[in-house]
């Protein structure tokens, strides 16, 4: 029924047989609000008005929630920032929140399976750091990231957070994970971090060497900073 919400009834001089109507009315309008947020109550139980999905209790599936649970397109205010989301993609579920305008991960500390390849060709140029940027895969953040490294022959390979210039191989206090491949093909597996922006440094000492670099998997900061 649509909803009747009227404070101004019943008058002060409704007949006492209307009232019964209006107890009645009262009733249905105030099942009909609490229906936006809550359960709706049912009649002859103590059952209903517990929190709908998303409202208390989180959205959860597979599918990136747009509306409140009454049906009203979510915005960027103070009453749906915050509202969280299990995201059914991963496993286990990936909590995420309302940020006014999309969903993103809180945060929680978890290393996050990946296995994707994030580059497979050759290099720009050789002992020079160029740009690797997996944040299609983990997001404009900071990120603890876990990778797999192959090279088709002979050659040196870098990973760094944000170098520039020429890769100084083995330096003292170098601050890049690296590998001296000696067999054909080389395998090896590197740990870095990436800057904030999800982006990293990664170089070779040859043109001429195929370098395949596959995701692992990677733990996320609590904030990208």
């Amino acid at each position: 029924m649509a909803n009747e919400w009227n404070t101004g009834y019943p008058i002060d001089h409704t007949l006492a047989s209307a009232v019964p109507g209006e107890i009645r009315k009262l009733k249905d309008s105030v099942k009909d609000q609490l229906s936006h947020e809550h359960q709706a109550p049912v009649d002859g139980d103590e059952t209903g008005t517990e929190h709908s999905n998303g409202s208390a209790v989180a959205f959860e599936g597979t599918s990136t929630p747009t509306t409140r649970p009454g049906g009203a397109a979510l915005a960027d205010n103070a009453i749906d920032r915050g509202r969280l989301w299990l995201d059914d993609n991963y496993d286990p579920p990936r909590p995420k929140r309302w940020k006014g305008n999309a969903f993103e991960d809180v945060g929680v500390p978890g290393f996050v399976y990946s296995g994707q390849t994030v580059f497979n060709g050759t290099m720009d140029g050789a002992n020079a750091w160029q740009t690797l940027d997996l944040s299609s895969y983990i997001g404009a953040r900071r990120a603890l990231c876990f990778l797999q490294v192959l090279s088709d022959d002979n050659c040196k390979y870098a990973l760094s957070p944000q170098e520039t210039g020429t890769i100084k191989w083995h330096s003292y206090c170098s601050s890049a994970s690296q590998v001296d491949f000696t067999g054909t093909p080389g395998n090896a597996y590197l740990i870095t971090m990436t800057h904030s922006d999800g982006t990293l440094k990664h170089g070779c000492s040859s043109t001429a060497r195929t370098i395949n670099v596959v995701l692992l998997g990677y733990i996320a900061a609590l904030r990208a900073s």
